[in-house]
């Protein structure tokens, strides 16, 4: 893809802001670590300049303007922020090239990962669809060019295990000990493939919640092999079986915690 704003020329002379990885990427990049910009500042709220509302063209500049910035991450500046791209307004904005590591992004998940923000200004604003289609066609070209499979994966841990995959901020191990939650499951409910299930079903089961999502996982899956016209609803007698061997197999798979949760 390319960019439609190339941010590189303005961030390589803050040498504090980028560093390189250690490798070729092509041997350590493993995945995508998707972020939101969560500048505080709600849509249609008149905090733009001249009194405007807040739009996502707007948190697109305030963030792209923060990532410019010589105080963010300057001189110990405690808030910095940065990362390899920013997907908003409908637009692709290039950071720094993938062979470069943003300093301020998810730590040491960042020598493994390509770092993407994605403009949402806070946690129950929707995403813009147009955005959305932009992750997922740059996730598939990332994806083809590094050869990690795409796939949001539930944990990446303090030693990089966890990959390889796509993994939100808030399910790395330096963004759970910040408190982190973005990209969040506005993010993922929108990114992932739409079904007919409601939004806390979705992110049960984008969260690899088996307890209560598990009739939900299976319901979907089912209802390929159901045909309305036929009185049980199965288009043979054997399949209620196989979709019950699935079934055991797929559980079978995980290990299954006290608190319900895949690891």
């Amino acid at each position: 893809m390319t960019p439609d704003i190339d941010l590189w020329p303005e961030i390589q002379p803050h040498w504090w802001k980028w560093t390189r990885r250690s490798g070729h990427p092509a041997n350590v990049i493993q995945g995508i670590i998707w972020h939101a910009t969560r500048s505080g500042l709600a849509y249609g709220s008149l905090t733009a300049p001249y009194g405007a509302p807040w739009t996502v063209g707007w948190e697109l500049t305030a963030t792209l303007n923060w990532f410019r910035s010589r105080n963010n991450g300057n001189e110990g500046n405690a808030i910095a922020g940065m990362s390899n791209y920013v997907i908003g307004d409908g637009k692709l904005v290039r950071c720094m090239a993938d062979e470069m590591v943003p300093r301020y992004s998810a730590g040491v998940h960042d020598f493994h990962g390509i770092s993407v923000e994605v403009c949402q200004p806070l946690n129950n604003e929707p995403y813009d669809p147009r955005d959305i289609a932009l992750c997922r066609e740059l996730a598939a070209e990332l994806s083809g060019q590094y050869g990690f499979p795409l796939g949001r994966v539930p944990f990446v841990d303090g030693y990089n295990t966890g990959w390889p995959g796509e993994v939100g901020h808030e399910d790395t191990a330096q963004g759970r000990a910040q408190g982190k939650s973005d990209p969040g499951a506005l993010f993922w409910l929108a990114y992932q493939e739409e079904t007919d299930m409601t939004p806390a079903e979705a992110e049960a089961i984008a969260r690899k919640v088996f307890d209560e999502a598990t009739p939900v996982y299976f319901r979907d899956l089912m209802k390929k092999y159901f045909v309305a016209d036929l009185p049980d609803g199965f288009t043979d007698p054997a399949d209620p079986d196989v979709l019950d061997a699935i079934r055991t197999a797929v559980v079978a798979e995980h290990q299954h915690d006290p608190g319900g949760v895949i690891r």
